[in-house]
């Protein structure tokens, strides 16, 4: 539990800083595109990240589920 939380809190603390020293060097313009890409992607990866996650475990669970059927 303690790893996980160090992990998530190094992750946060590298990505702020690379935001704050990183981001002036982009040059991003600012307009309603830029801003509608920033507000989604974030949701988007998420979404993702999550399906992926899920359609593992649901892989995983039929494997299972398959091997215990092979066993009776």
């Amino acid at each position: 539990m303690i790893n996980t939380l160090l992990r998530v809190t190094i992750i946060s603390v590298a990505l702020s800083v690379a935001i704050k020293f990183g981001a002036p060097l982009l040059e991003i313009p600012a307009n309603n595109t830029t801003a509608t890409i920033g507000v989604l992607l974030p949701v988007l990866l998420i979404a993702i990240v999550l399906g992926w996650q899920q359609n593992k475990q649901n892989a995983a669970a039929a494997h299972l589920e398959k091997s215990i059927e092979i066993e009776d």
